[in-house]
């Protein structure tokens, strides 16, 4: 029996797997991963899911999603106003009593 140790820091949200099965990650060194690993040639997966990860990468996907969306009624509206000035639409009105 041996344990693995990763140069990376342990931080929660990392997953591992030994041969497909979920393996506890350790806290190795006071700042490292590690997992303990029974002897024999192993296949060892970490994978990092941490779900303020995951929510922060949500919430920028949907900011953008809205400032795509602004952008485009804005230019929508730019666009309409335009429109109606090439059209020769009378915006004031000339009052004839002030003369």
């Amino acid at each position: 029996a041996t344990v693995l140790v990763v140069g990376e820091i342990f931080y929660p949200g990392w997953e591992a797997t030994v041969d497909g099965q979920p393996a506890p990650i350790r806290l190795t060194n006071f700042l490292l991963r590690g997992i303990s690993l029974p002897p024999g040639e192993h296949r060892v997966e970490m994978r990092y899911r941490a779900t303020a990860a995951r929510n922060g990468a949500i919430i920028s996907a949907l900011t953008l999603v809205a400032l795509c969306a602004l952008l485009l009624y804005g230019r929508a509206q730019g666009a309409g106003e335009s429109r109606a000035a090439g059209r020769g639409v009378v915006l004031e009105r000339e009052d004839s009593r002030n003369e």
